[in-house]
Parts: structure tokens; C-alpha cells; sequence
């Protein structure tokens, strides 16, 4: 009760008595927690330092829905307020954040969090992609984890999109051009398949 530790060891006797030795191991405990402490420091510290060298921002949430894990990555991209940096915070704080800022659509922004969070949780394991305010995408990953909860990954591909986007607004205009001229065009790849066709061509082979 005074918070020591006691070890006890008995052991019977021949004429059946019993030998018990009491020995005080209270400093042999405290050291072991003093290293499981220290070795538990050690591991989130490993941890920590993993989560922030990685490229996407990533957030991790207990069975009851709270940050128990997060990089600095994961707050620069989704723009949140750094009080929410807490181990303990709650997700729907995040999404009520989110939803303010109009990323789940116009509607009040406390239903539109709770329905954000009733549609994340449906969807485990899930990958989306968001446009935000700024112009930036980013493409968000949730993957569930065994014991409960889930790990948010997120990535600006905003690069990505872009370069995607200015490839199709180019295979439009090759597609217009060639639309326009009256010759037959056709692609053919090293397999001998049509890989393109203009509208004359086209024309020409439904005759």
C-alpha cells in the first residue's frame, strides 16, 4: 500500500513447515519501469522522426476516433490549426475545421462533419481526391488498422494533375487539328495497332 515491492519466495520444509523469504525490490523495479520508460521514449522518438521524413502527411487515429500520431506534414498540406496538433484530439474536430472552410460542400458545417465522418468510416479502406480552395489536390488515403482506427495518408499531387491536365488539353488540340485537315491520319504502333485516327480516316475506312 506504501507503494514498495515486495518478492516472495516460500518453499515447504521436510516435516512440512514452510520457509519464506521477504526481500524488498522496490529500487529493481523502479529501475526496470525507469528503462521501459526510457525505451518507450526511444521508440516514439523513432517514430516520430520516421512520420516526419515522410513525404505524405500522415495522422493516425485510435478505435475511439483520437490522434494518438501525426507528422508536420499532415498539418502544412491540410491546412489545420496547429491546437489541434494534441495527442487526444478528436477527429471530427478535424473534419468540423474541413467542413467550415466549405471542402464537404454549402450546409451547416457541424452536420457536414458528422456526415464526413460517417461516409469515412463506411468506406475503409478509401482513396480520394480533394480540390482545395487554393488550387492545390491533394489525394487522401485512409487505411484501417487491426486493433480499431485508422492511418490518414495525404499527398499533394497537384503537380501531377496539372502535368495530366495539360497532356489531355494537348491530345485536344492534336485531336482538333487533325479533325481539320483533309488528309487521312493514322498512328500505328510497333504491334500494328491503330493507336490514332483522324475523322478522315475514319471516314474514309467506313466507306
Amino acid at each position: 500500500a506504501d507503494g514498495r515491492w515486495v518478492q516472495v519466495n516460500e518453499r515447504r520444509t521436510r516435516d512440512g513447515g514452510v520457509v519464506s523469504v521477504y526481500t524488498d525490490i522496490t529500487d529493481l523495479k523502479l529501475r526496470e519501469a525507469e528503462q521501459r520508460e526510457q525505451e518507450l521514449a526511444q521508440k516514439s522518438r523513432l517514430l516520430q522522426s520516421t512520420l516526419d521524413n515522410l513525404s505524405p502527411g500522415v495522422a493516425v487515429f485510435d478505435g475511439e476516433l483520437r490522434l494518438v500520431a501525426l507528422n508536420r506534414r499532415f498539418f502544412g498540406l491540410w491546412g489545420m490549426p496547429v491546437e489541434l496538433a494534441e495527442e487526444g484530439a478528436p477527429l471530427e474536430a478535424f473534419l468540423l475545421v474541413a467542413a467550415s472552410r466549405g471542402e464537404y460542400g454549402p450546409g451547416d458545417p457541424p452536420q457536414r462533419a458528422r456526415e464526413q465522418r460517417a461516409t469515412l468510416l463506411r468506406t475503409l479502406p478509401s482513396c480520394w481526391e480533394r480540390h482545395l480552395d487554393d488550387g492545390r489536390v491533394l489525394e487522401m488515403r485512409h487505411h484501417p488498422m487491426p486493433d480499431g482506427g485508422f492511418v490518414c495518408a495525404y499527398t499533394d499531387i497537384t503537380d501531377r494533375t496539372r502535368a495530366a491536365q495539360a497532356l489531355r488539353d494537348s491530345e485536344r488540340r492534336i485531336r482538333l487539328i487533325t479533325d481539320a485537315m483533309p488528309a487521312l491520319i493514322a498512328y500505328i504502333d510497333s504491334r500494328l495497332t491503330y493507336t490514332f485516327t483522324n475523322m478522315a480516316f475514319e471516314a474514309w475506312v467506313g466507306r
